[in-house]
């Protein structure tokens, strides 16, 4: 079994001095960090400077890059503004669903171009089973939240978080699509832990800052992550591809 944690803002301190592996894929090359004395690759979605806007990110080759390395099982972080006044900045969820409000993205590697055209069914975007592993090991039930990706990277309007808020969302963020949908096309395993680092435009009068994570609770997700790695049994996880 072959492990990957792919971390957005803030998580790519604890790595920066890791030895980087240089992936070729079909839509270019991936950045790759392998830490020493860990069993698993971490990949920068942002870039190892974090200068990647969300709608530059190479989805694509991120994906494909995991999958030429033989990883089964990922675990994502994204941080993200809570449409839920209950659901504080420093809290931690998982994704259960998505809603996708992004435009222009490279989001599947069936277009009739690259392989044949095929349908992929979406029921369960993301591991229950890696869920309920991380949840295990965080120790805590948590919650399992609709992920509503925009296009960023402005924030959203108040208005627009009205209309998301009716459509069922509870966090939003820039990135986790298609990054659920191309992990889920090449058959690899995909948990998303989200952490919130704002209220969302609307429900404060001005987002006058994004905290980060306190640096012991980034600890303790990590933490987390790599307890569920040493626990996955792969009879356990079941099938994650299916075709309509």
């Amino acid at each position: 079994m072959t492990f990957a944690i792919i971390g957005g803002t803030g998580f790519e301190d604890p790595f920066k001095e890791a030895p980087s592996q240089e992936i070729k894929t079909p839509f270019g090359p991936v950045d790759l960090l392998a830490p020493q004395d860990e069993d698993f690759y971490f990949l920068s979605r942002h870039g190892r400077n974090h200068g990647l806007a969300p709608h530059k990110i190479n989805y694509r080759a991120n994906i494909w890059a995991l999958k030429e390395l033989g990883v089964d099982f990922v675990y994502g972080i994204c941080a993200v503004g809570s449409l839920k006044e209950d659901l504080a900045p420093g809290s931690i969820c998982l994704a259960k669903d998505f809603i996708d409000q992004t435009w222009g993205r490279e989001d599947t590697f069936f277009d009739g171009d690259f392989r044949p055209l095929a349908h992929l069914e979406m029921t369960q975007p993301y591991s229950p089973y890696l869920n309920e592993l991380f949840e295990e090991s965080w120790g805590q039930e948590l919650f399992r939240a609709v992920y509503l990706c925009t296009q960023g990277p402005r924030f959203e309007s108040a208005a627009e978080i009205k209309v998301y808020q009716l459509m069922g969302a509870h966090v939003v963020g820039m990135t986790n699509v298609p990054e659920v949908v191309l992990a889920k096309e090449l058959g690899l395993h995909y948990s998303l832990v989200c952490h919130v680092t704002n209220l969302c435009t609307g429900l404060v009068d001005r987002v006058e800052e994004v905290g980060p994570l306190a640096p012991d609770q980034k600890k303790r997700v990590l933490e987390a992550i790599k307890k569920s790695f040493k626990h996955i049994d792969p009879s356990r996880a079941g099938g994650n591809t299916h075709w309509v």
